[in-house]
């Protein structure tokens, strides 16, 4: 497993766990009213602690053997990239879609509502990056096996 595959992995199961938390949490904010999910401070904790564990994890340096990016990671990359790019902008036109349905065309939505469904794409749009990475390299492990 390369850098990029253990990369991929840490940043897929982090955001799969900040994922599960955040949405936990607005849940809990939408159940007991606005206010105290703004008092929230797992919002602001969680990020930092897992800013730490990847420094810590990844500090190691490569060797000089090793390396870097080769072109099939480049094209991995591109292509994880390609996916989350149409990914972002099929949810944001769903989002839309749904906020004008909900709210009607002279509706407004609050500002912290907007914070969240960017969020919230932000989120959706790395899971499908990080996952479409572990699915490409999965295929050509395999095509290298046999």
């Amino acid at each position: 497993m390369n850098k990029a595959q253990k990369g991929a992995w840490f940043n897929l199961i982090t955001c799969i766990l900040l994922f599960t938390i955040y949405t936990s949490v607005v849940m809990q904010g939408i159940a007991t009213g606005r206010d105290s999910l703004l008092h929230s401070h797992w919002i602001m904790l969680i990020p930092a602690i897992m800013a730490i564990t990847l420094f810590i994890l990844f500090r190691k340096k490569q060797s000089q053997v090793e390396v870097r990016l080769d072109e099939r990671d480049r094209l991995i990359k591109r292509r994880a990239l390609v996916v989350a790019y149409f990914t972002i902008w099929i949810l944001l036109i769903a989002t839309f879609i749904i906020s004008w349905l909900v709210v009607g065309r002279k509706g407004s939505i609050p500002i912290f509502t907007l914070l969240l469904i960017f969020y919230f794409v932000f989120l959706i749009s790395s899971l499908v990056y990080f996952a479409a990475t572990l699915v490409q390299y999965g295929w050509s492990d395999k095509g290298e096996k046999s």
